[in-house]
């Protein structure tokens, strides 16, 4: 598995873990620790987009909006990686295979 892939992995479970717990509402906020996740990296970066917000003290809750809106980002970045690679191939295509 690709570093890439593996992030990506980690960002769902960290996503599925606050959905599956309902951990969306400030009013059900809960601490990583009751979670069972860690503060990492990954998470931190999640937070610095708006995915998971902050309640009282040291308890997170995620909003599903940015969170969905996260995803798309995502994807909408992988379909650009996806179509760059396949005109680069198209171009090595016409101009040396040809």
């Amino acid at each position: 598995m690709t570093p890439a892939a593996m992030i990506i992995r980690r960002q769902n479970q960290y996503m599925r873990v606050f959905q599956e717990r309902g951990a969306t509402t400030p009013r059900n906020a809960q601490s990583l620790e009751e979670l069972g996740l860690r503060n990492s990296w990954i998470f931190r970066r999640m937070v610095s987009r708006g995915v998971f917000l902050t309640s009282a003290g040291d308890r997170w809750f995620m909003s599903e909006a940015e969170a969905d809106s996260f995803v798309r980002r995502r994807r909408w970045k992988l379909i650009g990686v996806v179509a760059v690679l396949l005109i680069i191939f198209c171009i090595y295509w016409f101009l040396v295979l040809r």
